[in-house]
């Protein structure tokens, strides 16, 4: 009886999977443009892209790299309707 029981317990014990998520606090410090980050997005290749106030920032898990909103040659100060990051087919 106790055999079966422990073997019971253990395959429903062994139904349940367990994950645990890394978290890691991303600011200026480690690259970000600014600390107001308006959107997020993950594109299929697992790159992080942060939508902020300076422009877009894409972060590959170690740096980023900061892509600076422009109007033909000029950078775009200034983006109040920009609310939306959104990763196309082509990423």
């Amino acid at each position: 009886m106790k055999k079966t029981l422990l073997t019971i317990i253990i395959l429903f014990l062994g139904t349940f999977s367990v994950s645990a998520q890394l978290y890691r606090y991303l600011d200026t410090q480690q690259g970000l443009s600014s600390r107001r980050v308006i959107a997020v997005e993950k594109d299929q290749k697992g790159y992080m892209w942060f939508l902020t106030q300076e422009g877009v920032d894409r972060y590959n898990g170690k740096q980023f790299t900061n892509y600076i909103l422009s109007d033909g040659n000029r950078p775009v100060l200034h983006f109040p309707n920009l609310s939306q990051l959104h990763i196309d087919n082509q990423d």
